[in-house]
């Protein structure tokens, strides 16, 4: 009842930005910036293009504030094609080396699996900040590539970024895949250090770890502390299934 609550007054903050949008007669860039950016962050990334599409129709030009929302749009659609034009038009406007930006192509190439590409705009940015390097590891581990996101790993950590808890879930995840629980401790270790234990994403891929590498007893207790919003998280069916698993061996 709450969350449904929670939709329809979300919905109908969405319709009224709209229906003020459209009073407009000729609404400058900064404004069509705020619609793109409120169906954006509001998942409705179909309406995010159409926007952005009508934005460029009737002439204004968008600028770096634009590209990240309608990137982060492409990712979510898992849309390559419309990426790469995307990715083009940013290079025609101006705004290929833009941090901001470029993070958002290395983040929409990764998602849509295309972890060669994202490589190579990473390869290319001018300053690489603790978003460029998380959104390459997690491409590489979302595509199953672990050693990769573990070398690209070992280079962050050359380089003295900083982790942050985005970062620790997909370095994790990593060496899951490749069964490496003494990495893995030691990764648990800085978790710890960093006071992200409760963290639910985090508390899901130590679950997965230990699970994997048959510490039976720690997973256990890694579910024993998940709150019920954690366990309501689409992986956690997955992890509990393989915790089970390695149980009954």
């Amino acid at each position: 009842m709450g969350d449904s609550r929670v939709l329809s007054s979300n919905l109908a903050q969405i319709c009224y930005a709209r229906k003020l949008f459209d009073e407009f007669c000729f609404p400058d860039v900064f404004m069509w910036n705020a619609i793109i950016r409120c169906y954006s962050r509001n998942n409705m990334f179909r309406d995010t293009i159409q926007m952005y599409r009508w934005m460029r129709w009737t002439g204004i030009h968008p600028d770096g504030f634009t590209f990240p929302y309608v990137l982060k749009a492409c990712a979510e659609l898992l849309d390559f094609d419309l990426s790469c034009l995307i990715h083009g038009q940013i290079i025609r406007y101006g705004f290929g080396s833009d941090v901001f930006v470029q993070n958002g192509l290395v983040a929409v190439y990764a998602k849509c699996g295309r972890t060669g590409v994202a490589k190579v705009v990473f390869d290319g940015l001018y300053h690489r900040t603790i978003v460029s390097w998380t959104s390459i590891i997690s491409g590489y581990a979302q595509n199953a590539e672990s050693m990769e996101a573990l070398r690209m790993f070992s280079q962050m950590r050359n380089a003295d970024v900083k982790l942050d808890w985005i970062a620790l879930v997909s370095i994790l995840r990593a060496y899951t895949d490749v069964d490496d629980l003494e990495q893995g401790r030691s990764l648990h270790g800085c978790v710890i250090k960093m006071g992200l234990e409760d963290e639910p994403d985090l508390l899901i891929s130590l679950t997965a770890l230990y699970a994997k590498c048959g510490m039976v007893t720690v997973a256990r207790s890694f579910l024993d502390q998940m709150k019920t919003s954690t366990r309501e998280s689409p992986i956690f069916p997955g992890v509990l299934a393989q915790a089970m698993c390695f149980s009954l061996e």
